[in-house]
């Protein structure tokens, strides 16, 4: 990191993101599956150096993710003209952006949880029609303290968010939401 503090260079090496992704789909499709392991609580046992990044007990460091960054179960349909899922375990809450890859590639300035909340118990709710999405979910509002500890299961449905989406054409998104 060139300027760092106080006008110090600092050289740091390590592997960052190492993951291992699955995705499962049954029943043509109704029945889906997601599970992600992050190895970064293995390589990243410092953070990832990042000026201004906090979060978890580290400050100017990317914390690492919990091992079990995501284990997602779904279910989804039609009814009627809506399409419909219902999805559930460890996973990401319906805030901030969907999709991580439309967003800068940079690291964030600050904690990242800002424009995703990850690692949670969560339940969520979908509905779509057309270019319209609306989703809601409850989940617990604490943060995991390590790599290897869980989401506290005794504050799950303590918090709640809801993001709409409306892509009026292939190219075109926008996304709002609220959490609290």
């Amino acid at each position: 990191l060139d300027p760092g503090p106080a006008d110090r260079a600092y050289t740091e090496g390590y592997l960052a993101q190492p993951l291992i992704m699955a995705h499962g789909r049954v029943l043509d499709g109704h029945l889906s599956g997601v599970l992600t392991l992050d190895f970064e609580g293995l390589t990243l046992e410092r953070g990832q150096l990042n000026m201004g990044a906090y979060g978890e007990g580290y400050a100017d460091r990317r914390h690492p993710h919990t091992y079990l960054h995501e284990a997602v179960a779904i279910a989804s349909g039609a009814f009627w003209r809506f399409g419909v899922s219902l999805a559930g375990g460890k996973g990401f809450v319906p805030f901030g952006t969907d999709d991580p890859m439309t967003r800068p590639f940079a690291a964030y300035p600050v904690n990242h949880h800002l424009a995703q909340i990850l690692e949670r118990y969560v339940v969520i709710a979908a509905a779509s029609a057309g270019p319209l999405t609306l989703e809601g979910a409850t989940f617990n509002g604490d943060e995991p303290p390590s790599p290897g500890a869980p989401p506290d299961a005794s504050r799950f449905g303590d918090s709640w968010a809801a993001r709409a989406t409306v892509t009026p054409h292939p190219l075109v998104e926008v996304e709002g939401s609220f959490a609290s």
